[in-house]
């Protein structure tokens, strides 16, 4: 399991960043212990036990929602030649092609 929260304590900056690098946690803070969830422009929020995803401000909006990619083809996009409904044009391709 992965903490909510990790603190890392260490003169060198270095060091800190190995830490950081080798480890997974919710939100860390360097040198001090559980600011990283005060900001109010970074996210808060855990990793597997510990919880899922983020949940201050547009973070935790954006966690609780599901942004979805909609494609709305215009009237004469190519993909209309080889897509269903199949008109007249896909069967002139289609015995074009078979020739």
């Amino acid at each position: 399991d992965h903490p909510l929260g990790l603190y890392v304590y260490a003169r060198d900056k270095d060091a800190a960043r190995s830490v950081l690098e080798r480890t997974i946690s919710g939100g860390a803070s360097v040198n001090a212990s559980m600011l990283h969830m005060s900001v109010e422009g970074m996210p808060f929020g855990g990793v597997g036990a510990s919880g899922q995803g983020a949940y201050h401000g547009e973070h935790g909006f954006l966690t609780f929602t599901h942004e979805r990619a909609v494609f709305e083809a215009p009237k004469w996009h190519p993909s209309r030649l080889i897509a269903p409904p199949y008109g007249k044009m896909f069967d002139f391709i289609s015995k074009l092609q078979s020739k």
